[in-house]
């Protein structure tokens, strides 16, 4: 709801809002938390890393470059009629 008053309050400036949604991405802050869940379940760090990952559709952990990438065609001209939207980059993970 936040994007869309955003998009309506400032989209007739030429200003546009998207929210960029990750899921599972495999960053520093993403091995923090597979070992906390490795420490509390009592199983190795790869062992984790499968059982978190086995809730992703598409299979595996996404890339810090994925995002960027999506960020990148958010600004570019291609995706100047995008205002006001949620894009999850979440391999298809259900809520």
């Amino acid at each position: 709801a936040m994007t869309k008053l955003i998009a309506k309050e400032h989209g007739p400036d030429g200003i546009r809002c998207v929210g960029v949604c990750p899921g599972p991405i495999d960053t520093q802050m993403a091995v923090a938390n597979r070992r906390l869940v490795a420490d509390l379940a009592g199983v190795t760090d790869d062992e984790a890393s499968e059982m978190l990952v086995s809730e992703v559709p598409l299979g595996r952990w996404g890339t810090a470059d994925e995002v960027a990438q999506l960020a990148v065609f958010l600004a570019s001209p291609a995706a100047a009629y995008i205002n006001g939207a949620l894009i999850p980059i979440d391999g298809g993970v259900l809520p």
